[in-house]
């Protein structure tokens, strides 16, 4: 109720009204159709993407057919009140016909997972028919992350203090907080890392470069090169240059 859908790809949602469940870095598994498609990670038994409050699927009362190419394997129930057991084996990649065409459906981020970005081209190949190319060494990096990280009470109010420690904390309270926020993957940083290219500390301005970069956070490219360009510190230019060559090169 309240949501719009255009009812393309064979699947409801259900539990909407607490669609602000959570969110971290989920774990799923291939079906032997997504391992077609993926083949870069058909040989995991498990692996993550980032998942952010998003729907949960069951079949529609309709005459659609879609396939499950891939399956959640986390049960996020941390925030708003939500059951547990709720997202757990449920549709994670989803693959229908529809008219002429195909739609590909996710629940899940990729575009926000470091290591697992390219999985977007691939869906958008796989709707269009397209033949699947190679990715390179430095978009392709699916053991980057081994484990999975759901975002507790506790975890979302360190991060605040994270935030905090960027406007008034010292240089090593704000590289121990952008050492935290890398390592759980965190979803509001983004905005934060960003400014942080410009911080009064060139030990900071790097530590930046190197989140922005190891993150994949392409959309900063022009902010690394015009920070590029005002810097004075000689080792924190290299940094700034190391990391453009990284995501120019994904």
């Amino acid at each position: 109720p309240g949501y719009a859908s255009i009812a393309i790809n064979g699947a409801e949602a259900i539990d909407i009204e607490h669609d602000n469940r959570g969110h971290g870095l989920a774990k799923f598994t291939l079906s032997d159709q997504g391992k077609h498609i993926f083949p870069e990670i058909a040989s995991r038994d498990t692996s993550f993407v980032m998942y952010y409050e998003g729907p949960v699927l069951i079949n529609a009362p309709d005459t659609i057919n879609y396939t499950t190419f891939a399956t959640m394997e986390s049960d996020v129930h941390e925030e708003g009140g939500a059951p547990t057991n709720m997202t757990n084996a449920k549709p994670f990649f989803t693959g229908n016909s529809y008219g002429s065409g195909r739609v590909f459906s996710t629940i899940a981020h990729p575009e926000a997972t470091p290591g697992m970005r390219w999985l977007i081209p691939r869906m958008v190949r796989w709707t269009l028919e397209l033949e699947y190319i190679e990715y390179s060494d430095n978009a392709v990096r699916p053991a980057l992350f081994e484990k999975e990280i759901l975002y507790t009470i506790d975890m979302l109010k360190r991060e605040a203090a994270c935030f905090n420690t960027f406007l008034y904390g010292t240089v090593e309270e704000k590289i121990e907080a952008l050492d935290w926020l890398e390592e759980t993957v965190s979803w509001s940083a983004k905005r934060w890392v960003q400014g942080l290219l410009f911080d009064a500390s060139p030990i900071v301005r790097a530590r930046a470069a190197e989140y922005i970069a190891n993150s994949e956070f392409t959309h900063y490219l022009p902010d690394l090169k015009v920070a590029l360009k005002n810097e004075k510190d000689e080792n924190t230019k290299e940094t700034f240059s190391s990391a453009i060559r990284y995501m120019e090169e994904i």
